[in-house]
């Protein structure tokens, strides 16, 4: 009897983490854990390009990791193709809205686009940061997040899981399909490294990343208001 309790509690206990590694592959797993980066496809109705969920490994901790993706202003340095990222509004703590531009293939023009993004702690180091659009020259919609969980038996490393979805307002949109999948995915190894390298070689800047999460999270303006305010 006593074997079975005990039984009933280690199930209760590890029922999570077995609901959250369920839905990968051995083979996925593998590739998890050599850095690679599993990316799925959803087919949405009525919209030219699918849905993209991307899962990979962050060589750092959770909230390491949320920190440098939400540091908005530092994606230039990192992110392909983009050009500019400022941040344009407070709403809140936690809800900052930030101005894009992003180059972008010939014929369509360069695009040029505000993101509201919301900045979550879901339980004990586990962390989520989703946006949607504010206005865009070059998409009707976009919706997205960013979810950031401990890497199973690491201490120092991140589950991420990263979803996206864009529809696009231009009538060529089918034809750059190929090119969205692409350039995402970069974008995706781009985070992915950058989070390396910080974590392991700029400690100052990961300081000052994560304070400024921390200070959100607690409620309070992690940038002086009137600065945002003169941009």
């Amino acid at each position: 009897m006593k074997l079975f309790k005990c039984f009933v509690i280690l199930l209760f206990i590890t029922l999570p983490t077995l609901r959250a590694q369920q839905d990968f592959t051995l083979e996925e797993w593998k590739k998890l854990n050599e850095g690679e980066v599993i990316v799925r496809r959803e087919k949405v109705n009525n919209a030219p390009w699918p849905k993209i969920i991307c899962f990979f490994k962050a060589q750092a901790d959770p909230l390491s990791s949320v920190a440098v993706f939400a540091a908005y202003e530092h994606q230039t340095t990192y992110i392909p193709k983009l050009r500019k990222a400022k941040i344009s509004k407070l709403v809140g703590p936690t809800e900052i809205w930030v101005d894009y531009i992003m180059d972008m293939p010939w014929p369509l023009n360069d695009g040029r686009y505000t993101h509201g993004h919301h900045l979550h702690q879901l339980k004990s180091h586990t962390y989520q940061v989703s946006w949607f659009l504010v206005q865009s020259n070059q998409a009707k919609n976009v919706k997205g997040l960013a979810k950031f969980s401990p890497y199973p038996k690491s201490t120092n490393q991140s589950l991420v899981e990263y979803h996206s979805f864009i529809h696009p307002k231009s009538f060529f949109a089918p034809l750059f399909k190929g090119n969205m999948v692409k350039d995402l995915t970069d974008s995706i190894h781009a985070i992915q490294g950058e989070i390396k390298r910080i974590y392991h070689h700029d400690k100052s800047l990961l300081l000052n990343f994560t304070q400024k999460v921390t200070m959100a999270l607690k409620g309070e303006y992690p940038y002086p208001q009137k600065d945002v305010n003169k941009k």
